[in-house]
């Protein structure tokens, strides 16, 4: 709230207005006029936050939703499948 080195408050005025990512900036008050305003000028939202995450159902890019995993199709047929009793060979 104060890193800019005024204090501003979190709603649409504030923090939440300066936002980069159109649906961050929709998600507190006026959501119309900021959908709109984006579709009009072409604006492109990165997807990159959590707020905008959580508002289209995507699972957000913190802790585990930012770790991707690679694995070797060799590997992937070592690996025991769940709920499997049988011990590996």
């Amino acid at each position: 709230m104060t890193a800019s080195g005024m204090i501003k408050g979190v709603g649409r005025h504030g923090l939440s207005g300066e936002k980069r990512s159109v649906f961050a900036r929709a998600a507190y008050e006026e959501t119309l006029k900021h959908l709109i305003h984006a579709a009009a000028y072409g604006e492109v939202d990165p997807m990159k936050g959590v707020t905008e995450n959580i508002l289209v159902g995507k699972q957000i890019p913190i802790g585990t939703g930012s770790v991707r995993l690679a694995i070797r199709k060799e590997d992937l047929a070592k690996i025991k499948p769940l709920g499997s009793s049988k011990p590996e060979s």
